[in-house]
């Protein structure tokens, strides 16, 4: 009998997990640093935060994100999915899997189950609605400004990212512009995309970058990236 190859990555596309389920995946993870002594991202932690929204408010994660971002902004492209259907013109996100590089033709991943990522990365948006939130959210007109104070007290990420801070769904990095300050924002990378939204140190500028690869993406392409950031958010030396 052939025993089937593991092939995480596409069996994730078609995930059905529930969001205690996402959790119960790294329950037993071993060798975590303990609360407080390093800094480490984790996806889980975004799940936990989406059912702790929900178990506030009573109502669904998808409904809070509506009721207290999409419409009072009026974003207009923006969802958090609970199919992998898409409607309408989208970006395609591939990736090159099975050991294949950039000379071969990638797989398009477009069409993912929202379930693999729930809370940490369910969002569709686009780069226009992004710079709208972001924009809102830095003028202060999600937060009031004790919690903005809050969201913006960076730490340091580790000695491997040097000028990497992070705070509360935040980050900051001095490598864009290292003559200008540190530009704030947040990454972002899931399944076929990678997305980078940015406002310069002294908020004059802005821009939001989605490129439609992310694990297997080329290293001219990753360096092209960093170029298009530069440019857009660093004064011209």
């Amino acid at each position: 009998m052939l025993l089937k190859k593991p092939d995480p990555l596409r069996d994730a596309q078609k995930a059905t997990y529930t969001p205690r389920q996402l959790i119960a995946l790294v329950a037993d993870m071993q060798n975590r640093p303990a609360p407080g002594t390093a800094w480490e991202y984790s996806n889980t932690n975004y799940v936990v935060l989406g059912l702790l929204v929900e178990h506030v408010t009573g109502q669904s994660l998808g409904h809070e994100i509506g009721h207290r971002i999409v419409q009072p902004l009026h974003l207009k492209a923006t969802s958090f999915p609970t199919t992998p259907r898409l409607t309408g013109a989208q970006l395609h996100g591939y990736e090159w899997l099975d050991g294949r590089g950039p000379g071969a033709a990638p797989t398009d991943l477009t069409e993912f189950s929202p379930a693999a990522y729930w809370a940490a990365g369910t969002l569709i948006s686009t780069t226009h609605d992004l710079n709208t939130f972001y924009k809102a959210l830095f003028d202060g007109h999600l937060l009031p400004p004790r919690l903005m104070k809050e969201m913006r007290d960076m730490r340091p990420m580790n000695p491997e990212r040097p000028k990497r801070f992070y705070g509360l769904g935040l980050e900051s990095t001095g490598n864009i512009c290292p003559s200008d300050g540190p530009v704030v924002g947040h990454t972002g990378e899931v399944v076929g995309y990678q997305t980078f939204s940015f406002t310069s140190a002294d908020g004059k500028r802005q821009v939001t970058l989605s490129v439609n690869t992310g694990l297997t993406i080329p290293d001219k392409a990753a360096t092209a990236a960093m170029k298009v950031l530069s440019t857009a958010l660093c004064h011209a030396e």
